[in-house]
């Protein structure tokens, strides 16, 4: 997770947990995806999904800081399933 920075939104996630008491799992899985609810696509909704994986998930993990590992490209077939099912368990609705 990107929290070296303490500016940045993966920081101030991990504060908003430490408040309740709460950590970010270490093993964990993450879909990036997009919302463009207007015709001129110029606003977007950035939803991030995260799955907490088993101690025994074949699931390649990114084990360095100094590289990102896109699930995409490294376990097409995982990233798929794991959008699938952030896409089942969730709805956007306008208000």
């Amino acid at each position: 997770m990107q929290s070296e920075d303490p500016r940045s939104d993966g920081a101030a996630m991990v504060r908003l947990l430490a408040e309740h008491h709460v950590a970010f799992p270490k093993r964990v899985a993450r879909v990036r995806m997009f919302f463009l609810p207007t015709p001129d696509h110029r606003t977007e909704l950035m939803i991030i999904y995260g799955e907490v994986l088993q101690e025994d998930s074949k699931v390649p993990l990114n084990t360095s800081r100094d590289t990102v590992l896109l699930l995409g490209d490294a376990a097409p077939e995982a990233a798929k399933a794991i959008r699938d099912r952030a896409i089942r368990s969730m709805g956007i609705k306008r208000l």
